[in-house]
């Protein structure tokens, strides 16, 4: 039989709680060493995963590992503003009206209106 002192000889491991599956942006922001407008554009170009809860967002932990698993690969990381140029480009292809679509030549012949113009 087992004495009652001998477990207390034991070492107790200390008790770590597990890690969240969620983080906020500030935890994120300090285990990455990145700032807030980087991790943002991590979430844009799709490399972090996030939700947003409510005004709250969060960052999967999974995201994170495999972010930091594929530099540990040998993948660079690039964080890059757009160029005044791009966000340029961007923002006109954003306004522009939809090009109306083109009519069914098939459907045309069926009508009798092959090679006429479309109304507008």
């Amino acid at each position: 039989m087992h004495s009652p002192t001998a477990r207390r000889d034991l070492p107790i491991p200390p008790h770590r709680p597990p890690d969240p599956p969620l983080l906020t942006m500030d935890e994120t922001c300090q285990t990455l060493a990145l700032k807030r407008a980087s991790v943002y554009r991590l979430i844009g170009q799709g490399r972090l995963r996030a939700y947003k809860l409510g005004r709250a967002t969060r960052i999967t932990r999974t995201s994170i590992d495999a972010l930091l698993a594929n530099l540990d690969a040998g993948e660079r990381l690039v964080i890059r503003q757009r160029t005044p140029a791009e966000r340029r480009r961007a923002a006109t292809r954003a306004t522009e009206e939809p090009t109306a679509p083109c009519e069914d030549p098939a459907q045309l012949a069926a009508d009798g209106r092959q090679g006429e113009e479309a109304a507008p």
